[in-house]
Parts: C-alpha cells; sequence; structure tokens
C-alpha cells in the first residue's frame, strides 16, 4: 500500500536497499580505521597508568604523619577515654605498602588501636599490609584506659607508635594524663550512700567520681571542702535526703571553687584565675575534645523533702537539672506531699550549661545571692506550688548556645504544678518570691511567666520584683507587683557585661546596671560573686562593677 501510494516501482526500491547497504558499509570501515588511533592512545595511556601506579618498595619512599604526637587530656583511672585518631599520609607518587602498625613500650597493653577497620590491642597486636595510594591518607583511632596507681597529684602515661614500610621505621608519641580518684556508687569500692553511719567530710585530695548516683544519708551531714572536683557518670544524681554543706570560696580563686560536672574532662575554656579574667583558650594539644559546654552528661541535684542543703562557691554544669529541690515524691504512682520542704541556700554559685532546667522547685525553700545561672534548655529558674524563696543579686542569662536552643522563658512562677492539660497540683501553702537587684536578660518576647490559681485562698501566691532587670520585649504582670524595675532599656546588649560571648558578666564600664540597686533587701549582701566589696548603692546582677 505504501509503495503504490509512493509510485515507488520495485526496482527503485531494490536500487535504494543497495545503495543504503554500501553507504553503511563505507561508515564502518571508516569507523574501524578512524577509532584505531584513539583505542592505541588508551592503551599507552592505561598502560602509563598502571606503571605509575605500581607500589614503591624505594626506601627513600615514607609515610608522613599529620602530627608527631597523639595526647589525651586528663583522664580518670578505670574510666576509657573518648575515642581520637591520627592520621597518616602517603606523600608519594607510587601507593606504598605499611607492611606493620604497632605499639611498643611499658605501658602499649593500656592502648587499643583500629587502622583501615583492623582492630588490634596495643599488647602483641598489630595491623599489617595496609596500602595507601598515592596522596592517599589513612586514619588510626586510638582510646586508652588507664590503671590506678594510689596516687592523689596526675601523673603521664607515655608510649609509642610505630610504622614499618620498606625497611623504614617512623614513629608516633602516646601521651596520656592519669589522674586517680574516689569512686562511689553503685557497686563501686565506696559504695552509693554516703555518710550512712556518721558525718563525712571530702577532703581535696584528689577527685571524686560517682557511677550510677550517690545518695546522702537522712540522718547526716556530707560536708565539702573547698577545691574538690566531682564528676559524675552518665546519668548520675545527687540525691540530698540529709544535710549538705558545700563550702568553696568566691570566683577570684578558682582553685577553691567545688566543680560538679560530668566525667569528660578535656577542656577548652577559659575561666577565672587570679583577680582576672583571663580570656583566652588552651594550647591546641588540649583542645582536641572539648566536652566543657555539652549538657546532658549527668542528672544532677535531687533535694528530698526535709533535706537541707548549702552550696557556697560551686559551679554546677554539663546536667539535664542543675537542681530540683522537691516535697513531692511519687509512690506507687501516687503523689505523695511530704510536710516538710528542702530547703536550699546558695552563695557564689554558677550554674550552666543544662539540657532543662537551672532550678527547678516544687514546694522548696530557697534562698539565693550572688549566683549566675545561663545557658538552659528549658528555664533557668522555675518556682511552682509552695516555698519562702529570696532572690538577691541574680544574674538570669539566656540566649541558647551551640548546644541549647533558647525557646522557654527564663524565669517561671506559678503557684500549682501542670500535671495534664484539666489537673493541676496545688497547695494551701503559701509561695512567696521575692526578686531584687537581678537580671533577668535573653532575645525571646517574653521572658517571664507567673500564673496564679485564683481559687486558691487570698496571701497564698505573693509575689514581687525590687530594683529587677528585665532584658525583654514584653512583660505581662501586674504593675503593683514591681518597684523601681526596669524594661528593655534602649541600650546595646554588648555594653551590660565584659564579654557576653565568654559568659564573662562583670559589669561593662558604661553598663546601665551600675548603681541601679538597692540596700534594702532582706538579708545583707557585702560582697560580690568575685568577693569584691558591694558599695552603698549596689548594682544589679552578681557582679558589682569594678574598674
Amino acid at each position: 500500500m505504501l509503495l503504490r501510494r509512493s509510485n515507488v516501482t520495485s526496482l527503485q526500491f531494490t536500487t535504494y536497499r543497495l545503495q543504503f547497504t554500501i553507504y553503511h558499509l563505507q561508515f564502518t570501515i571508516n569507523m574501524r580505521f578512524s577509532v584505531l588511533p584513539f583505542a592505541l592512545v588508551i592503551f599507552v595511556l592505561c598502560f602509563a597508568n598502571c606503571r605509575k601506579d605500581q607500589i614503591t618498595t624505594n626506601p627513600n619512599d615514607k609515610i608522613a604523619f599529620a602530627t608527631d604526637t597523639l595526647s589525651f587530656d586528663t583522664l580518670f583511672t578505670t574510666i576509657g577515654s573518648a575515642t581520637k585518631s591520627f592520621t597518616i599520609y602517603n606523600p608519594n607518587d607510587q601507593p606504598i605498602v605499611i607492611s606493620r602498625i604497632y605499639a611498643e613500650g611499658d605501658t602499649r597493653r593500656l592502648f587499643r588501636f583500629n587502622a583501615n577497620g583492623v582492630a588490634f590491642n596495643g599488647t602483641d597486636g598489630s595491623a599489617e599490609n595496609l596500602e595507601v595510594w598515592a596522596g592517599d591518607s589513612l586514619h588510626v583511632f586510638v582510646d586508652v584506659t588507664i590503671d590506678p596507681r594510689d596516687e592523689n597529684t596526675p601523673f603521664i602515661i607515655q608510649d609509642t607508635v610505630v610504622v614499618e614500610t620498606n625497611g623504614n621505621r617512623q614513629t608516633l608519641t602516646l601521651l596520656a594524663w592519669g589522674q586517680d580518684a574516689h569512686f562511689f556508687g553503685r557497686n563501686m569500692p565506696q559504695g552509693q550512700v554516703v555518710a550512712a553511719t556518721q558525718d563525712t567530710t571530702w577532703t581535696n585530695d584528689k577527685p571524686y567520681v560517682i557511677f550510677n548516683g550517690i545518695i546522702i544519708d537522712s540522718l547526716h551531714t556530707l560536708t565539702i571542702e573547698p577545691g574538690v572536683r566531682v564528676h559524675i557518670y552518665n546519668y548520675g544524681s545527687i540525691i540530698v535526703k540529709g544535710k549538705l554543706i558545700v563550702n568553696g570560696g568566691n570566683w577570684s580563686d578558682t582553685t577553691q571553687i567545688v566543680k560538679f560536672s560530668g566525667v569528660r574532662t578535656e577542656n577548652g575554656q577559659p575561666e577565672y584565675l587570679g583577680n582576672d579574667y583571663t580570656g583566652g583558650l588552651l594550647p591546641d594539644w588540649q583542645q582536641e575534645s572539648d566536652y566543657t559546654d555539652i549538657p546532658g552528661q549527668w542528672n544532677g541535684f535531687i533535694l528530698w523533702p526535709g533535706s537541707e542543703t548549702n552550696l557556697k562557691g560551686i559551679e554546677l554544669r554539663n546536667g539535664i537539672t542543675g537542681i530540683l529541690a522537691t516535697k513531692y515524691l511519687v509512690q506507687d504512682n501516687t503523689i505523695v506531699i511530704y510536710p516538710t520542704a528542702p530547703k536550699l541556700t546558695l552563695e557564689n554559685v554558677v550554674i550552666r550549661d543544662m539540657v532543662g532546667y537551672g532550678i527547678q522547685s516544687w514546694g522548696g525553700d530557697i534562698t539565693m545571692s550572688n549566683t549566675s545561672i545561663f545557658d538552659c534548655g528549658v528555664n533557668n529558674l522555675r518556682i511552682e506550688v509552695s516555698g519562702q524563696c529570696q532572690f538577691v543579686n541574680n544574674t538570669f542569662y539566656n540566649t541558647g548556645s551551640q548546644h541549647i536552643n533558647h525557646r522557654d522563658p527564663i524565669v517561671v512562677v506559678n503557684n500549682f504544678i501542670p500535671i495534664s492539660q484539666t489537673q493541676q497540683l496545688v497547695e494551701d501553702i503559701p509561695l512567696n518570691a521575692n526578686f531584687y537587684n537581678c537580671l533577668v536578660m535573653g532575645d525571646r518576647s517574653r521572658e517571664e511567666v507567673v500564673s496564679s490559681k485564683s481559687a486558691l485562698p487570698t496571701g497564698s501566691f505573693d509575689l514581687h520584683f525590687y530594683n529587677t532587670l528585665f532584658r525583654t520585649k514584653d512583660v505581662d504582670i501586674a504593675a503593683e507587683k514591681f518597684t523601681d524595675c526596669y524594661f528593655n532599656p534602649a541600650v546595646n546588649d554588648t555594653t551590660y557585661f565584659k564579654d557576653v560571648s565568654l559568659r564573662d558578666f562583670r559589669l561593662h564600664d558604661n553598663s546601665f546596671c551600675i548603681d541601679k540597686g538597692t540596700q534594702n533587701t532582706p538579708f545583707s549582701i557585702t560582697t560580690d560573686q568575685l568577693g569584691s566589696p558591694r558599695d552603698v548603692t549596689p548594682d544589679l546582677g552578681s557582679f558589682e562593677y569594678k574598674p
């Protein structure tokens, strides 16, 4: 049908097919002769490249290290380190084979290695025949667990990694600081219950490491002397049923501060030393892993009903909630209300880098002065249901950090606890909370929330702010709750403090907070967090201005 429509005869069709066949034959011949030189070039290049990729056996060809020393900061004995690594480079233009990687030295058994997926221990293991391409590299991962030595001061562990190639022997130094400690907790030598039979004192001879938490017995007192370091392992808690007294100093000398933190001691942060804030960072070899501001490494303090806790000159960091003071306990799925509130006194305290709350109080009695609470994931301070609370010259700051997303108000005060969407826990006992010369500073539109259940008896909720500065866009609290307070002064944030990026809350030379306080406070404050004297007209916050 198609041929008939095109008026093409059978002879014409045969001619067309013959021409097409000739054209196809010519194209094939041309392609064969044109592809041949190209294929030859590719073959030569591949052959040359294969010759170049031959593994070098020249003794002059060596590997190179990214560093000559792999250092571990101070590690507690019996607790393994974080995993670190060093890099081996092949700077040559041919592949090279590392015939063997191993450790040698008296302490090699303490180290564990993984080179290119090959795991081995330092006692008698090694990784062998590892090929590294030209210009490429491989990583060797290392961790260490240090044996106890019954020594109070830190000690050094030093060993050597040997890498053998082409008859060459190249070495890298392994360096770790070890520290013995007192070990407490469940299944630990010194047990989980502290002051079980008599009053106990922790002295500053070596650090205290807590596994799974400790309980301070309800009948006795634990006293902690200046300079003690307490490190709490994963999700451990310090439960106070009896009495806890911590006698740290002021922040002009950080060696006298009692510090509570996680067990990781790798450190890259500046801190107060002597009479000045040093700023700057530690040497590079001490900054390779920085755990100092990572929250959530332990639970925090839990203060039971009827307990008494006096904290002076301490730092709490890296926890979930710094302090929970409660007179309510859950027993058999029922909330039990105890008649005696926990009593908490804080002076010259720093609470920072918490996943949840800095301080959370369910019916606790709190007295707090010269205290700074910052970088908390939920609220810096949360007071609920009841309690007698007095806050004088404190700094509450939150704009978030590298690890904290600031979304919730800094200060929350309620005379109830929300249990569900329709239920609240309330008491007829009053909640009295007064703030004097404090700073509440953040970057949200609301940084304070105050809620009251009107059905409770008159006088059951007494809240007042005196000479307190709120750096926030909105304040939604009845005007009669404020006396001589300051709301969102139109000044640059950088002029409040020395250096807020370093969390240095000493007052700037032009700070709005200078001489804005009152001496009419429920108890006398004669010095600030650094121990500097307060003048006749005190400044706001935990630091008095010092030129």
